[in-house]
């Protein structure tokens, strides 16, 4: 089995983006932040199980690091230089 790529090509970025944007148009807009994550929750666990359970955790580690690095980006294409409206003071 092949191990997953910690490095990113432009394309596959590019594709995420554009993946992520048509999953929340249809899925994630106009819904509440619990039935959000339930949706989200549901879509990595998916992913998740199509690796064998020994690679799942660093997998899953992998993806939250991962996240975390995303944030401060997709916060200023939301919200612009001010933040998130709730950590405003």
């Amino acid at each position: 089995m092949t191990e997953p790529s910690a490095t990113p090509t432009i394309e596959m970025v590019r594709q995420a983006e554009g993946a992520a944007d048509a999953i929340g148009a249809l899925f994630l807009a106009g819904r509440g932040p619990i039935l959000q994550e339930q949706i989200l929750a549901e879509l990595v666990s998916r992913w998740l199980i199509g690796h064998p359970k020994y690679m799942r955790a660093e997998l899953l580690s992998m993806h939250c690091t991962l996240v975390e690095m995303l944030n401060p980006m997709n916060e200023e294409a939301l919200f612009g230089d001010a933040g998130h409206p709730g950590d405003r003071q």
